[in-house]
């Protein structure tokens, strides 16, 4: 019994130094990974098995449009500025809405071009590109329209009989 407990020990301390002496290298023969896209770190056995995590509502933008005949062509929404529904259809990342709109799901760090058109109305002013210079940033927008009347079309003239 005397003889077990060095024997004991001496095993106990071979198998916790074991794992120290396997993983010693000398310097030489270390590898260093270097990593050609650092924006995309790799999967974890988590996301292989379950997948990623989709973003957070507050990572992206988010566009509130809306549209409103202007009365007075101020440019300004008033007291006797109605608001126009279904009137205008706007398109943003080649998606068509019906205004008004909620625009969830703009990218960080991006601009956004935004084309309106409509039968009866169209936007009075020029709209601005807009940009998603924050995390989970909200722009609301009222787009001043007025009355839309497309030009006349002119028929060919008919050929002089001969």
């Amino acid at each position: 019994m005397k003889h077990i407990i060095p024997i004991v020990a001496v095993l106990l301390a071979i198998c916790l130094s074991l794992p120290l002496l396997l993983a010693a290298q000398p310097p030489e023969e270390r590898s260093v990974e270097i990593r050609t896209d650092p924006e995309k770190p790799k999967d974890t056995i988590v996301d292989v098995l379950i997948g990623t995590t989709p973003p957070m509502p507050t990572e992206n933008g988010l566009l509130i449009l809306r549209a409103y005949y202007d009365k007075d062509n101020n440019g300004k929404r008033g007291e006797q500025d109605q608001e126009l529904e279904n009137h205008l259809t706007c398109e943003i990342d080649a998606i068509e809405y019906s205004l008004p709109a909620f625009i969830p799901g703009l990218a960080y760090n991006k601009n956004y071009r935004i084309t309106c058109s409509g039968k009866d109305f169209m936007p009075s002013r020029p709209i601005p590109e807009i940009f998603i210079a924050k995390h989970g940033q909200i722009i609301k927008m009222d787009l001043p329209c007025r009355p839309y009347t497309p030009p006349p079309t002119t028929e060919p003239l008919a050929s002089p009989p001969q």
